[in-house]
C-alpha cells in the first residue's frame, strides 16, 4: 500500500480489526470482507493489520496451555550457581518472573524466565540479548532497573529490581481509575521515565499499565516503568526483529508500529496517550482530553515532538525562568553545612574512603592483646587492606562516633557488641567486623568474627570466625592480607574483584610498625577534633617512614580543611609526589589528584580525573559523587543530576546523593527533579533534609510564604546546628523578600548559635551576612565592625573575597586592600586567583573605575565555581553603561 493512510481510513480499519480479532478465526475472512464492502483498499489494510497482530500475538500473549501449568521452577532451586529460586510471582508473555535471593550479593532481585519460544530461537535471543544491554543504560528512579542475562536455552532469565506493590493494571483493578493530584503524579513519573529513556537513545515500545508498577513512596504512588527488554536504540535507527512488526500490545501500538515501520519516540508517545486515556478519570476533560488526542494522532509528525512537551502541557506549567537571586539562593540551600556541593563533604576529615555501592561494613576498633604498642597500627593496616575492594563500603569512625553520640554511648569506655551492632544498624550497615591481636611467644594471632545483621542488635543474623597466624611480627603483614582476602570472600565479592584490587597492605601504607601506631594515634586525634595534634603526629609517621604516601594525603587534608594555603599546598605536592612513588590503590590514586585539583579550584583536571574513577569502577558511589560534584562546578547540571542519579542506584539506602540531586535539580530548572529527590530524602528517614529541600522548592516557586514556615519550624529543632542553619536561610529569605529588620534578627540568632558552639568559621560567615545587611540599611560603620571581625574569625579565600568586597563597597579601600594581600601568593590555584581578580574589579567599581572593574570580574569568570553567580560582573557591566 503506497502513500499515507487517512484519518478516516485508518479509523474504519481500526474498528474493523477490533471486532474481526474477537471473532472466531474461522469467521475472520466472511467478517472482514462484509464489512469493507467491496473497499478493495480498506480490506486490504485490515488484512494486513490483521496478520500482524497475529505475529504480534505470538509473543505478547501467554499460550493458553500455559495458563492451567505450574510454574517451571521450584522453590530453592539454585540458578547460575548464584540465584535461589524463593516464589513464583506470576507469568506474562515473556515468561515467568520469580522472586530470588542473589547469594553472591545477599540481596533479593526478581528473575524474569523466558518462554522456550524466545529462548529456543537463536535469533530471537541474541536479539533480546542485545536489548537487554540496550535497557542496561537507563538509570532512573522511575525505571526499574535491569542487571543482566544469565543462562543457556532453555533456562534462559535476566535477573532485575525487586519492586514491592503491584502494576498499574492490576491497581486500576482494585481501586478504579487515578484522578486528580494521583494521575498527574502517575503521569509526570510515567513521563519522566520515558524521557531518561529516551536521552539515552532508548525507545519502549510496549508502553502499556502492565508494564508500569506502582509502590508507595513517602506516602504517595510510585510509578516504575518495566520492561524495557523490548527496547530499541534509536541511534542505531533499524529494527532486529526478524518479521512482522516490532513488538507490542495492541490497543497501544501506533499505526507505524502495526505496519512495520519504525517504532521511535513518537511511538512512544502514542503509547503513553493510550495509557492516559484508560487510567485517568478526567481523560474526557481538559487538559487531559487534548494532550491524549495529540499523542495518538495518527501520523508521528503530528504528535508532541517529545514526552517532556505532552507533560508539559498536561501539568499547565514549564520549568519557571528564575531571577538569578532566587535560583541561586536555592542552589545554596540544597548545599549549606555539612552536606555542601563540593566534594569536600567526603574528605578524610569526615569519611574514610568509600569502596564502593555493595555491601556496607563496619571494622570496629581492633583489640590489641599483645601487649606491643606498635600494634596499634593494625586497625589502619586491616582497613587499608579491605578498603582496595571495588564492592566492600567501610563505615568510617567519624560515622560510628557519630551513631554512638546520638545513642548517648559516647565515651565511657569501649563498646559493647551490642551497642556496636545497634551503631552498625543506624548507619544502615550490613556487617559488623570484630577484630583482636593476641600474642603467645614468638606466635602473633589475628582473630576475625564476622557478623552479618538480623533485624535486632542483641543478635547477628549470621556469624563467621577465623583465627590467622603470623610466626613473627613481620609476617603479620601476611596474616592481615590473607585476613582481608577472607572477609571479602565471606563478603560475596566476586573473584575478579578480589583479584584486581589485591595488594599487600603494607604496600598501600608503610612497612614501619612505628609509622602505622603514629598513623593510627594522629586518626584518633582528628577523630577528636585535635588537627594540630592529628597534623604533628602525621608528621612524625612520615619522619618514621618517608615513603608514607597516606600519611601526607591525611597532613594535607587537614591542613586544607583549615585553610593553610601555605602550607597545604606544598604537602599537597608532597602526596602527589609520594603517591607516584609508592604502589598506591587505582581508586587511591585518582581520589587523590581528583581531590586535590579540586582543592585547588582547577574543576576541569578534577573533572578528568573522576571520570576515570566512574569509567573504572562504576558500581563505586563516592566516584559518581565526585564526579557529579565537578560537573556542577562548571554548570553541567543535568550531567551532574545523572551522576547523583546514578551514586543514588549505587548505594540506595544513602540520603547524601539525593540531597545534592535536588540542588542541581533546582539550577537545571527541574522543579519536578528535586520535588521526587525531595521524597527520596524523607523515605530514606531525613525529615530535616526533606524539609530543606521543600523550603527550597517554594522558593522556586516564588511562595516565601510557605519556605518562611518550613525554617521556621526547623529553627525549633533539637539540634543547634539546625538551628542555626534554618536562621540562616530565613535570614536570606527575608533579605531576598527586602525585610531587612526580619532578617537581622535571624542571623543573629544563627551567630548566638555559633558562638556557643564556638564554630569560628560559621561565626565569620554570620558576621558578613550581617555586615551586608546593615550596609543595605546604611549603617557602614556596623557594617565594618562585622567585617573586621570575621577576618580575625576565618582567613579563608572566600572570607577574605567577601569581607574585602564589602570593605570596598563601603568605601574603606585600605582595608580591603589588606583582605587582598592575605590571599597567599605563589600558589598556582586558580580559586585563589579567582579571589585575587574579583577583589581587584570590586577595588576598581569602588573607585569608579567600572571598564576595569569588568576586565578583572570577565577574567575571573573563566575560572570560577558555577556555584558562584556572576553579579560582581553583572553590576560592574551595568556600572560601566553595558
Amino acid at each position: 500500500m503506497a502513500g499515507p493512510i487517512s484519518p478516516e481510513l485508518w479509523a474504519r480499519a481500526s474498528e474493523i480489526l477490533a471486532d474481526a480479532t474477537g471473532s472466531p478465526p474461522e469467521e475472520r475472512a466472511a467478517l472482514i470482507a462484509g464489512r469493507c464492502g467491496g473497499d478493495g483498499e480498506l480490506q486490504s489494510l485490515v488484512e494486513r493489520l490483521l496478520s500482524q497482530h497475529d505475529r504480534a500475538g505470538v509473543l505478547d500473549q501467554t499460550p493458553s496451555k500455559e495458563l492451567f501449568e505450574g510454574p517451571r521452577l521450584p522453590a530453592g532451586m539454585l540458578l547460575a550457581d548464584r540465584f535461589e529460586v524463593v516464589r513464583f510471582l506470576g507469568r506474562g508473555g515473556m515468561g515467568e518472573v520469580y522472586e530470588a535471593r542473589d547469594t553472591a550479593l545477599e540481596d533479593r532481585v526478581a528473575i524474569k524466565l523466558l518462554r522456550p519460544a524466545i529462548s529456543g530461537d537463536a535469533a530471537m535471543l541474541s536479539r533480546f540479548r542485545r536489548e537487554i544491554r540496550l535497557s542496561r543504560r537507563i538509570t532512573h528512579p522511575n525505571v526499574c532497573r535491569v542487571f543482566d542475562v544469565f543462562g543457556e536455552p532453555p533456562l534462559v532469565f535476566y535477573s532485575m529490581e525487586l519492586l514491592e506493590g503491584v502494576t498499574l493494571a492490576g491497581y486500576l483493578r482494585e481501586h478504579g481509575p487515578l484522578s486528580g493530584d494521583a494521575a498527574l503524579s502517575v503521569a509526570g513519573q510515567i513521563a519522566a521515565a520515558l524521557g531518561a529513556a529516551h536521552e539515552a537513545d532508548v525507545a519502549h515500545r510496549d508502553l502499556k499499565p502492565g508494564n508500569v508498577f506502582i509502590g508507595s513512596l513517602a506516602g504517595r504512588l510510585h510509578a516504575r516503568v518495566l520492561d524495557f527488554g523490548l527496547a530499541q536504540s534509536q541511534a542505531e535507527g533499524h529494527t532486529v526483529t526478524r518479521t512482522g512488526p516490532h513488538w507490542g500490545t495492541p490497543g497501544y501500538m501506533a499505526p507505524e508500529q502495526w505496519l512495520g515501520g519504525k517504532a521511535g519516540v513518537a511511538a512512544d508517545i502514542y503509547a503513553y496517550g493510550a495509557l492516559l486515556r484508560e487510567t485517568v478519570a478526567e481523560a474526557g476533560e481538559p487538559p487531559w482530553r487534548a494532550v491524549i488526542a495529540r499523542c495518538l494522532e495518527d501520523d508521528p509528525a503530528a504528535r508532541y515532538p517529545s514526552i517532556a512537551a505532552a507533560f508539559a502541557d498536561l501539568s499547565g506549567r514549564r520549568a519557571p525562568r528564575f531571577r538569578p537571586a532566587r535560583r541561586w539562593f536555592a542552589v545554596a540551600a540544597a548545599s549549606l553545612g555539612a552536606a555542601s556541593l563540593g566534594a569536600a563533604f567526603f574528605r578524610f576529615r569526615q569519611w574514610r574512603p568509600d569502596a564502593g555501592g555493595g555491601v556496607m561494613l563496619l571494622l570496629t576498633p581492633i583489640q590489641n592483646a599483645t601487649g606491643d604498642a606498635e600494634l596499634q597500627g593494625l586497625g589502619p593496616l586491616l582497613s587499608e587492606a579491605l578498603s582496595q575492594s571495588p564492592s566492600l563500603h567501610l563505615l568510617s569512625g567519624a560515622r560510628l562516633q557519630t551513631a554512638l553520640r546520638r545513642m548517648g554511648r559516647e565515651g565511657g569506655g569501649p563498646p559493647p557488641p551490642a551497642v556496636l551492632r545497634e551503631a552498625a544498624m543506624r548507619e544502615e550497615a550490613d556487617i559488623v567486623l570484630f577484630a583482636a591481636a593476641t600474642r603467645l611467644g614468638d606466635e602473633y594471632t589475628v582473630q576475625l568474627r564476622m557478623e552479618w545483621l538480623g533485624r535486632h542488635p542483641a543478635l547477628a543474623e549470621t556469624v563467621w570466625k577465623r583465627d590467622f597466624t603470623a610466626g613473627s611480627k613481620s609476617d603479620l603483614f601476611r596474616a592481615v592480607h590473607a585476613a582481608a582476602r577472607w572477609v571479602r570472600e565471606q563478603a560475596g565479592e566476586a573473584s575478579a574483584d578480589l583479584s584486581r584490587g589485591d595488594r599487600p597492605p603494607q604496600d598501600v601504607t608503610t612497612s614501619s610498625w612505628e609509622a602505622l601506631r603514629l598513623f593510627a594515634d594522629a586518626e584518633r586525634k582528628k577523630l577528636a577534633g585535635d588537627a594540630e595534634g592529628a597534623i604533628a603526629l602525621f608528621e612524625e609517621a612520615l619522619r618514621a617512614d618517608a615513603s608514607f604516601a597516606l600519611a601526607a594525603m591525611r597532613v594535607a587534608d587537614v591542613r586544607f580543611s583549615r585553610f593553610e594555603w601555605s602550607a597545604g599546598y606544598p604537602a599537597w605536592r608532597r602526596a602527589i609526589e609520594l603517591s607516584t612513588k609508592r604502589q598506591l590503590s587505582t581508586r587511591e590514586a585518582l581520589r587523590i589528584r581528583g581531590l586535590y585539583a579540586e582543592d585547588l579550584g582547577d574543576y576541569e583536571a578534577a573533572l578528568s580525573a573522576f571520570q576515570v574513577f566512574a569509567a573504572q569502577y562504576p558500581k563505586d558511589y563516592l566516584a559518581h559523587f565526585y564526579l557529579a560534584s565537578s560537573m556542577a562546578h562548571m554548570g553541567r547540571w543535568r550531567e551532574a543530576a545523572q551522576e547523583f542519579r546514578l551514586a543514588l542506584a549505587c548505594r540506595e539506602r544513602t540520603f547524601d546523593a539525593a540531597v545534592h540531586l535536588g540542588g542541581v535539580s533546582v539550577a537545571a530548572g527541574d522543579l519536578d527533579g528535586a520535588a521526587w529527590a525531595a521524597a527520596q530524602v524523607q523515605g530514606l528517614g531525613q525529615p530535616r533534609w526533606a524539609a530543606l529541600l521543600d523550603g527550597m522548592l517554594a522558593v522556586c516557586r516564588l511562595d516565601p510564604t510557605r519556605a518562611g514556615a518550613v525554617f521556621q519550624a526547623l529553627t525549633r529543632d533539637v539540634d543547634v546546628e539546625w538551628q542555626s542553619r534554618a536562621w540562616t536561610l530565613l535570614g536570606s529569605l527575608e533579605a531576598e523578600r527586602g525585610q531587612t529588620a526580619t532578617a537581622l534578627r535571624a542571623f543573629e540568632r544563627a551567630l548566638a548559635i555559633e558562638e556557643q558552639r564556638a564554630n569560628r568559621p560559621a561565626q565569620a560567615a554570620a558576621r558578613l551576612a550581617l555586615a551586608s545587611l546593615l550596609r543595605r540599611a546604611g549603617q557602614p560603620g556596623e557594617a565594618e565592625r562585622h567585617c573586621r571581625q570575621a577576618l580575625v574569625l576565618d582567613a579563608s579565600p572566600s572570607t577574605l573575597l567577601r569581607a574585602g568586597s564589602l570593605l570596598a563597597g563601603l568605601g574603606f579601600d585600605a582595608e580591603a586592600a589588606k583582605a587582598a594581600a592575605a590571599i597567599p601568593a605563589g600558589i598556582p590555584a586558580p580559586l585563589l586567583e579567582v579571589a585575587r581578580l574579583k577583589l581587584r574589579g570590586e577595588l576598581e567599581l569602588a573607585r569608579g573605575r567600572a571598564v576595569a572593574a569588568v576586565g578583572h570580574f570577565r577574567a575571573a569568570a573563566r575560572f570560577d565555581s558555577a556555584l558562584n553567580p556572576p553579579f560582581s560582573l553583572a553590576r560592574a557591566l551595568a556600572a560601566a553603561g553595558d
